[in-house]
């Protein structure tokens, strides 16, 4: 009994191992989803213009831009997902991962 017991735990940690690596990679995959919608979007949307230089004379004008209102936009439809369908330390985890990409940006 007591070796079937241990290859049994042993299987099952092997088991959720794999299971937490797959899980890994289909958060990372999401990821790089959303950061190529979220390059498009701003590629489609941003505009020389948006880019004044204080040099223009120009007064700025502090208002988002609308590639801003729109990537915002689709980042809270993504962090709404998020925190419907993960919790514990997988929401954590994306949401941390989530952030990096954003700053690299």
């Amino acid at each position: 009994m007591d070796g079937a017991h241990a290859a049994s735990c042993e299987e099952m940690g092997t088991t959720m191992s794999s299971a937490e690596g797959v899980a890994y990679k289909g958060l990372q995959q999401c990821i790089e989803t959303v950061m190529a919608e979220v390059k498009r979007l701003l590629s489609a949307e941003q505009k020389a213009t948006d880019y004044k230089s204080p040099d223009d004379g120009v007064v700025p004008d502090h208002r988002p831009t609308n590639a801003c209102i729109r990537v915002v936009a689709y980042l809270f439809r993504i962090l709404e997902a998020a925190f419907t369908a993960l919790e514990g330390l997988n929401k954590q985890a994306f949401l941390t991962e989530l952030v990096t990409h954003i700053f690299l940006i």
